[in-house]
């Protein structure tokens, strides 16, 4: 098997984040969108998203019609918080992967903002630059 010269890391990535997103616990609704630096990977980000939040509309159309056909109310209160549709960057949904902000200082899971937006598009979406190694 070859062997690799170490991972360098961003001046925003630590050895310890590393560690963190090795152990994080996956689900099988994960979306990983990994590329070549500069390959287009912010527009690949946006369509997996786009793709994504289309699935979540006609999910939740199919859900608020009511036998008849008609449509009903989805009681999808957002709280007075932005849509989930709305966003400035694609970046809100699928953050870079290692940044050590990413993730909560205190233990190995995402940091909270990470984990509020996941939530709200209802899966995770990341975007790394490391190897598969």
């Amino acid at each position: 098997m070859a062997s690799f010269p170490p991972m360098p890391l961003l001046p925003i990535t630590s050895p310890r984040t590393i560690e963190k997103c090795a152990s994080l616990p996956l689900r099988r609704s994960d979306v990983f969108v990994c590329s070549y630096p500069k390959s287009g990977t912010t527009w690949t980000q946006h369509i997996v998203l786009s793709l994504i939040l289309a699935d979540r509309r006609h999910r939740r159309r199919a859900q608020t019609r009511s036998d008849d056909g008609e449509r009903k109310d989805d009681g999808d209160d957002d709280g007075g918080e932005r849509s989930t549709e709305e966003y400035d960057h694609v970046s809100e949904y699928a953050p870079f992967f290692e940044i050590d902000a990413h993730w909560d200082p205190n233990d190995d899971a995402l940091a909270e903002g990470v984990r509020r937006n996941h939530d709200r598009l209802g899966r995770r979406v990341f975007n790394p630059h490391l190897r598969r190694d």
